[in-house]
């Protein structure tokens, strides 16, 4: 009887022929969004940070919409992968995207045209973060992204942010645009959204809003120690670093394997690592990209002053830096994952509710049944209502 019922709504609304096969065309070998997990933040109209006397963030961190911000920084596997596409069309994209400092060579088997990047043989770089990205190289990121990954290099220059803007003055000011333009579906996390992933908890203690010092849902430091033991890997000794990096010791460590230390929101990696680019800049002088700074290897900052909400620093946009990807919401009827909410979800709900995969189940019952095709339905209408 359900697949009676489902055939004659496939029949109705699925008057297209072919979507199911484009449901499934991806533009990335990370599928639609980069391979990137997303949380969404929302309690919106929150409190901002409250601060104290001499404190700059005092009242930041109030964001009044919602969103959705990458649980960790963006990874080395995910910017090799995003540079070799463009790198091997041109070298002078692969001189634009290239980055210093990090764990990847140019692969003498390759003949060209431009260059590709391969890692070295310790193998866990990829699982890493990226290391001298740049802000104006994540700006062409996030442009990417919201061009939906495509292989056209023209999607690399507008989109969040106008690269025709990334330019220099006489007294070595930046002209760069320093805000996502409205509509972005991607860019550099904000200051006040970075803060708000990170510190706010909407029910601190089971008691209502508040603001925890530290990025792992406390007021007290975090603990040193491997994973599973600590919060942050610090003071660790030489062994423990090779074992946790696969390569030489004190250099970065995968992401997200510290799981016991997470926001409030579920963003993994806030303690430590890299130092995360915001999108906010200096509001005087030179303009400075804000970013929390830290040492893995607890060479400087061993008070805990980079980590606490209160400290993030000023550095140069052209300064080595990791980031994170913050987003607008998506519809939860968006299945096929193209900001759109159209026909072929609606093909993609159908194939895969008749093919009783649970990717589906919509009301997480662990059941597909009529609930499900209701549940969907209404999501739909919600979309088109909401414009």
């Amino acid at each position: 009887m359900r697949t009676i019922q489902i055939k004659l709504i496939a029949s109705t609304l699925c008057h297209c022929a072919g979507f199911v096969a484009a449901h499934g065309e991806t533009k990335s070998d990370l599928g639609p969004e980069f391979g990137f997990e997303f949380v969404t933040v929302g309690d919106v109209g929150n409190i901002g940070y409250p601060g104290g006397l001499g404190i700059p963030l005092t009242g930041r961190g109030a964001v009044d919409y919602q969103f959705r911000v990458s649980r960790t920084e963006i990874s080395g596997g995910q910017w090799i992968q995003f540079v070799n596409k463009f790198g091997t069309v041109s070298d002078e994209l692969g001189d634009m995207l290239r980055t210093g400092g990090w764990s990847a060579y140019r692969d003498p088997q390759y003949n060209g045209p431009g260059q590709r990047y391969v890692f070295s043989a310790a193998p866990l770089y990829p699982e890493r973060a990226p290391v001298g990205v740049s802000w104006r190289q994540a700006a062409m990121f996030c442009n990417w992204m919201h061009n939906g990954c495509t292989d056209d290099p023209d999607s690399l220059m507008d989109g969040a942010y106008d690269v025709s803007t990334f330019t220099r003055n006489e007294d070595n000011s930046y002209n760069d645009q320093d805000t996502h333009h409205p509509g972005a579906r991607y860019w550099i996390v904000t200051l006040d959204e970075y803060l708000k992933a990170v510190y706010y908890d909407p029910d601190k203690n089971g008691e209502g809003p508040g603001w925890w010092e530290f990025g792992h849902s406390s007021d007290e430091p975090p603990v040193y120690g491997m994973p599973g033991v600590g919060h942050v890997a610090r003071e660790l000794s030489d062994e423990q670093y090779i074992e946790l990096t696969g390569g030489p010791s004190h250099s970065n460590i995968p992401l997200g394997i510290y799981t016991n230390a997470q926001s409030p929101w579920g963003l993994l990696d806030v303690l430590g690592g890299e130092t995360d680019f915001v999108e906010d800049w200096e509001p005087k002088g030179y303009r400075h990209a804000r970013a929390r700074k830290y040492a893995s290897d607890g060479s400087f900052f061993d008070d805990f002053r980079g980590d606490r909400v209160w400290n993030l620093q000023w550095i140069l946009p052209r300064q080595d830096g990791g980031f994170r990807i913050a987003s607008l919401p998506r519809s939860a009827a968006d299945l096929d994952r193209n900001w759109k909410v159209d026909w072929f979800d609606v093909s993609y709900f159908l194939e895969r509710y008749l093919a009783d995969d649970l990717a589906v189940d919509l009301n997480a019952d662990q059941v597909l049944d009529g609930n499900d095709v209701w549940v969907f339905l209404g999501l739909f209408e919600a979309a088109h209502a909401d414009g």
